[in-house]
């Protein structure tokens, strides 16, 4: 899976802020698009890489690969 990680929680959650815009959520039963992870050390922003709200290509924030730990392997 792809994340963008930002340094702070703030930050992460303005770029949520921004794909809201652009996706035009809330929609339906759908809120806001992600919320925000951590993943060592930093705020991380789930990237969507196929679909109606992909945004792979639209994303701030440094792109990282990320397979998170099986709920076994914790």
């Amino acid at each position: 899976m792809k994340y963008a990680t930002f340094n702070t929680k703030s930050e992460a959650e303005d770029e949520i802020t921004r794909l809201d815009g652009i996706f035009g959520i809330p929609m339906g039963k759908v809120k806001k698009y992600t919320d925000v992870e951590e993943i060592n050390g930093k705020y991380a922003v789930r990237i969507k890489e196929s679909g109606s709200w992909k945004c792979d290509h639209i994303i701030n924030g440094t792109i990282i690969d990320y397979t998170p730990p099986e709920p076994d392997d914790i």
